[in-house]
């Protein structure tokens, strides 16, 4: 019988909170907490000048009982009379799996743009930025951007206020494009690259400032524990039930999808199908 995963221990936690970086969703949450970094950042992303943010979320916290509240975006920010939702995708979403949580994300900007009992022409604009570190479309560009285009005729653009731009770290950008070396220097530092510009190494500056918040450290830990202790119940109980039900658990909670789920409970790949076929 199975005795379980061996917790990590505190060295082990330290050392992985040493090498969060910027592709680390936690990380960038608390990184971009900093105002002027967030600024400077979501400008570099929208490519344009942003004015001062009116509204920043990037807070969450984790209940007693493991779940976490309050996790759903990322970044979340209001400038200009625009939402604004940045997300950080380290783990391999299908183009399906792509445009139903694009469609969420959408679905939440929505609820946090209008009141109860205000009508649909107050909704203002949104913009979601994904931010991954794999090539979703296998095209090889660096930016994919999306609009709600007219099928019979292409020139034809709903005009619903909605744009989705999805970055590719590991694509090329045009050369035309003006903001093609602060992209790649930042593409380069989410990738685990040195800093070369100014931006990245302030980026860089507020990582390690983060990394001697024992608060921060904290939260980090506490998730890391809850992860381990998941997958070490599901081992002892030495069932396939109970990582069906752990997957769902997490997928419930965390909001996340099959994959991400399973990876975090370091499900072998070579398992998924067996896995997905039961949920």
């Amino acid at each position: 019988m199975s005795e379980g995963k061996k917790k990590l221990t505190a060295e082990e936690l330290e050392a992985l909170w040493q090498q969060a970086g910027l592709s680390n969703d936690l990380m960038f949450r608390f990184v971009m907490e900093n105002p002027i970094l967030c600024q400077r950042t979501v400008s570099l992303l929208l490519g344009k000048q942003i004015g001062r943010i009116t509204e920043q979320q990037t807070q969450f916290s984790i209940e007693t009982d493991g779940r976490l509240k309050g996790i759903r975006l990322d970044l979340f920010v209001e400038v200009d009379g625009e939402m604004v939702d940045v997300e950080i995708q380290t783990v391999y979403l299908s183009k399906k799996e792509m445009g139903h949580r694009l469609r969420f994300y959408q679905s939440e900007l929505d609820q946090m743009g209008i009141r109860k009992g205000q009508k649909y022409k107050n909704l203002k604009r949104s913009i979601i930025i994904f931010i991954c570190t794999y090539d979703p479309f296998g095209k090889g560009i660096g930016r994919y951007t999306f609009e709600e285009v007219c099928q019979e005729y292409t020139d034809i653009i709903l005009d619903d206020g909605i744009t989705k731009i999805i970055y590719n770290t590991l694509g090329t950008l045009p050369e035309n494009d003006k903001n093609k070396t602060g992209l790649e220097h930042l593409f380069k530092y989410i990738n685990g690259g040195e800093p070369e510009d100014d931006l990245c190494r302030e980026l860089d500056a507020e990582v390690k400032k983060q990394r001697q918040d024992v608060n921060k450290k904290g939260v980090f830990v506490m998730w890391e524990q809850i992860l381990t202790e998941r997958e070490d119940e599901a081992e002892k109980k030495g069932k396939f039930e109970a990582k069906i039900e752990a997957i769902k658990n997490l997928m419930d909670s965390c909001e996340w999808t099959i994959e991400q789920a399973m990876k975090a409970l370091k499900i072998p790949e070579a398992d998924y199908p067996k896995y997905i076929a039961m949920l």
